[in-house]
């Protein structure tokens, strides 16, 4: 059933200075960079970059909290909390 599953997604280093690495035990599709109020400021296509990919915050980035929301390859969602301290 799509938005339920057993994986685990973890996110390091946090806080992390922009760049940051998820990993998961099965494939992602897609991640989404969500900010405190809710707006979507950034997507990133992570189909072809394994079970561990790196991804860069923009320089623009502010410091603070931010959402990740990871798509895996099953359509299901996971959201996870990041802090930017630059």
């Amino acid at each position: 059933e799509a938005g339920i599953s057993n994986s685990d997604i973890n996110i390091y280093p946090v806080p992390s200075n922009g760049m940051i690495t998820i990993s998961s035990d099965e494939p992602m599709k897609n991640i989404q960079v969500i900010d405190v109020s809710g707006s979507i400021i950034m997507e990133a296509d992570l189909t072809s970059k394994g079970l561990a990919p790196s991804f860069q915050f923009p320089n623009s980035i502010e410091d603070g909290f931010y959402f990740l929301r990871i798509q895996r390859q099953d359509n299901s969602w996971e959201t996870k909390k990041v802090v930017i301290a630059k």
